[in-house]
């Protein structure tokens, strides 16, 4: 039997598109076997298998073109155009009080691409391997020049875009049919 699997590519806001479509997956039961993210990508498919339907639609379509998110605010807060200190510590974790543990312990197997710049590479990480202040997915978010590079332990992570854009090839050996 064949199985499902998901690539979700960044955008930045053009996320809520797929965040649409992703809700319209959870409104339909529409069960899939994998995930892979990149970018934006990365912070939807957590809330995908974490089932966080709401979540969706409020990261995506409420908060991600706010002015503490995108512009002169951020620019002056963060010193970088975009907000995702705000959105991360802000939103993710004390408006939404978003649960890594749902993400950790979901059954669909995850995987998001952070890219590790003192290796120079991308690191995929599994639904295991994230922390529970999301600080990987908020680094696989972080463009560059968009935004300042997370820093976890003595290294310094960036948005995997730049050498994955569209990571199908994460799919394949788990034998899934990419959608």
């Amino acid at each position: 039997m064949s199985k499902l699997g998901l690539v979700l590519e960044g955008g930045g806001l053009r996320a809520a598109y797929t965040a649409g479509v992703l809700r319209w997956f959870k409104d339909n039961n529409v069960d899939v076997d994998f995930v892979v993210g990149i970018s934006s990508g990365a912070l939807l498919a957590t809330l995908f298998v974490a089932n966080e339907r709401d979540a969706l639609k409020q990261l995506a379509v409420d908060y991600a073109s706010k002015k503490e998110n995108v512009g002169w605010s951020p620019m002056l807060r963060e010193l970088a155009p975009v907000g995702y200190n705000f959105l991360f510590k802000e939103i993710v974790q004390n408006k939404l009080k978003l649960d890594m543990d749902k993400v950790i312990d979901s059954p669909i197997p995850l995987e998001i691409g952070v890219y590790d710049m003192y290796d120079q590479q991308t690191l995929w990480l599994t639904n295991k391997d994230l922390d529970q202040e999301w600080k990987f997915v908020h680094a696989a978010c972080v463009l560059p020049i968009a935004g300042r590079a997370v820093r976890i332990g003595k290294k310094r992570y960036l948005d995997a875009g730049l050498t994955s854009m569209i990571s199908i090839d994460r799919s394949l050996p788990m034998d899934v049919i990419v959608t």
